[in-house]
């Protein structure tokens, strides 16, 4: 019992976006079926619209012309930061994060191919997101992660999301957040694809300390790339902001 009342609530969200959903399609004369018609008013008739798109491509379109209130909560914020996992994969073993022999993966069919990814980070551009963030596992060990760095930043350039100055900067906000060890052979590719931030988690200063946290050596990895950074980012954008409060 304890159970459902824990999953009732966790539903809540999603059935006042639904009310909310219906209470403005109501007012506005229509219903959930609406979005269909939506098509046939602005690309002619229904019969040559459902002739010239797929399913998934009006999806799409309706999702893009929701006037962003898709990304919009029911306290009326919009939300314009995506955080997107790219691997369960990771190379260091942190106690409070996984036993030392590692965890079962998900076969590689099951994870989003990089087109995949980018039809996701599309859809949500057009919806209001100026901000990308590349998660794991461990990012890094991405294949081809440079590539899709450049395909992300390239979307936001074009969505027109952006202040002027990002904008002059050639390069959309677009960030990961790495636990650093193989950065150093990265960051000049991944800076030049368009990468402007990087969270580096780093639980300790002390090189015992964290062999004993990861299960790994590799603190003077971390530090050098927290360097290579600096120097990186200094030169493509002119300055760097390090830490909490911007120095």
């Amino acid at each position: 019992e304890q159970e459902e009342n824990n999953n009732e609530q966790l539903d809540m969200p999603r059935l006042q976006a639904l009310r909310e959903k219906l209470r403005v399609e109501k007012h506005q004369g229509g219903n959930t079926s609406s979005s269909i018609s939506s098509v046939q008013q602005q690309n002619g008739s229904f019969e040559n619209a459902s002739r010239s798109l797929t399913e998934e491509q009006a999806a799409e379109y309706n999702i893009a012309n929701e006037n962003n209130s898709i990304l919009t909560d029911t306290h009326g914020r919009h939300h314009n930061y995506l955080r997107i996992s790219l691997s369960e994969r990771c190379n260091l073993r942190c106690q409070y994060c996984m036993p030392p022999e590692g965890v079962p993966l998900s076969p590689t069919s099951k994870l989003l191919m990089d087109d995949e990814i980018m039809r996701l980070v599309r859809l949500f551009v057009k919806n209001g997101v100026d901000k990308v963030r590349l998660t794991g596992g461990e990012p890094l060990l991405r294949p081809n992660l440079s590539s899709l760095i450049r395909s992300i930043s390239n979307s936001l350039i074009t969505s027109g999301n952006l202040s002027s100055s990002s904008i002059a900067n050639q390069s959309g906000l677009v960030g990961i957040t790495t636990n650093g060890i193989s950065l150093s052979r990265q960051i000049d590719d991944l800076v030049d694809a368009g990468l402007t931030s990087v969270n580096i988690s780093l639980d300790t200063l002390r090189a015992d300390r964290f062999t004993e946290i990861t299960r790994r050596n590799g603190l003077d990895k971390v530090m050098r790339a927290i360097g290579d950074c600096v120097r990186v980012f200094r030169e493509k954008y002119g300055s760097v902001r390090v830490g909490l409060d911007g120095t």
